[in-house]
């Protein structure tokens, strides 16, 4: 029986929310706290799957202390934060601390499907298949060292640009990275981007620090690498993919939170095939073989040679990581969105579109595996503005 955890001060509030969720979550045993501290014990004491916290505890920043505590500790508990105050709850989820954020006032059946949503999305990374390859692994990749720097800067409250800009100009290759992103038509610069602080002003800091990650990441590979599993066209891919489905959050109006959100998820949708290739190369030679001689879609033949695919791996990693699941659940289920119990406007469906438009585009063997579906979602989700968006980016011819 999957157990929750309810952090509120307010005892009536938390009372109220627990005997509603009881009547929703049957299956659910809950458990309350009106203290972080008690909590926290509750949680040393017991496995929980979910905790789900108000932000606002009390005094001394309670709330967040609790969640750093729980992410220390016991990073596997799946972390959803209530909070009035959004830009908090934001930049705590950019932080890996909360995997879900929830604004107040909410209903309890959006709490509910959210409860759910988050439980699904670890039942399916910790399953026996994805364990196995997992454990395969020696060493899983670690987030690499200036994003890290990097978050820790944008974390300060007072942090300045000037310390983001001579982070980024250490390294030659992201800052080359970075100008040709800013230089790319898809944000229709008249003027050239010359300098990395220029570049920051007209993408932002989210879309910076993801592109920050991914260059070191494509970075770890060496030439030979690069060459023989055509790294290049995935980093364009990704790339694309990352570009096109902000472009479409846009058209959409979606906020600034999820236009953020899209870029990042698009960017890092195909990081298991990154990881796949570092680590098990002759496995991954074997499922391209097996994709040329049986004409098999990548996935398909991944699934034969490894049980998974690189988008199972990937999302387990990003979820390692502590990325926000939006972005976990856009790499686990970008090819099988019908597969996700979320359907409402999300980052998912923005992916999905943007990955099948850079495919039809490109006309490569990895086509998306189902069009249709991808339709299908982002009907069932409501989502019309992002599939107009999808299908006005998709009869243009605009390129990198």
């Amino acid at each position: 029986m999957p157990r929750i955890l309810l952090v509120d001060n307010e005892a009536s509030c938390l009372e109220q929310t627990a005997l509603s969720l009881r009547e929703r979550l049957t299956d659910w045993e809950i458990a309350t706290s009106t203290t972080g501290e008690g909590a926290f014990k509750l949680i040393q004491d017991g496995e929980f799957d979910v905790m789900l916290t108000d932000l606002d505890l009390g005094g001394d920043n309670e709330g967040e202390q609790l969640l750093r505590s729980v992410v220390e500790r016991f990073p596997s508990v799946s972390r959803i934060v209530l909070s009035g105050n959004s830009q908090r709850a934001v930049l705590l989820r950019s932080m890996g601390r909360a995997h879900q954020v929830i604004e107040k006032p909410c209903s309890i059946e959006d709490t509910a499907n959210t409860v759910l949503r988050v439980y699904s999305l670890r039942k399916h990374l910790n399953s026996d298949a994805l364990l196995k390859v997992v454990n395969r692994i020696d060493k899983l990749p670690t987030l690499p060292e200036k994003y890290v720097q990097l978050g820790r800067i944008l974390e300060r409250d007072d942090y300045n640009q000037q310390s983001v800009v001579q982070l980024i100009n250490q390294d030659i290759t992201i800052s080359a990275q970075l100008l040709r992103v800013a230089n790319s038509s898809f944000y229709g610069r008249r003027f050239p981007v010359r300098g990395v602080e220029q570049a920051l002003n007209l993408l932002g800091t989210t879309t910076v620090k993801m592109l920050v990650l991914s260059s070191e990441l494509f970075a770890r590979c060496s030439k030979s690498t690069i060459k023989e599993f055509g790294l290049e066209e995935l980093w364009r891919h990704s790339l694309s993919v990352g570009k096109y489905a902000q472009m479409m959050a846009k058209k959409a109006v979606l906020s600034g939170e999820v236009t953020d959100e899209a870029f990042s998820a698009g960017l890092l949708h195909d990081l298991g095939k990154l990881v796949l290739i570092q680590t098990m190369k002759d496995d991954y030679r074997k499922a391209l073989a097996l994709r040329s001689s049986e004409g098999l879609v990548l996935e398909e033949a991944e699934e034969e040679i490894f049980g998974v695919s690189h988008a199972d791996v990937g999302g387990y990693l990003l979820g390692v990581w502590g990325m926000p699941d939006s972005i976990v659940e856009a790499a686990v289920y970008h090819h099988h969105p019908m597969a996700c119990v979320c359907r409402d406007i999300s980052v998912l469906g923005l992916v999905c579109a943007a990955n099948a438009v850079d495919h039809a585009k490109h006309d490569t063997e990895e086509l998306a595996l189902s069009t249709s579906e991808y339709e299908q979602y982002l009907h069932d989700s409501g989502s019309d503005e992002i599939l107009a968006a999808w299908h006005d980016i998709a009869d243009t011819s605009e390129e990198q």
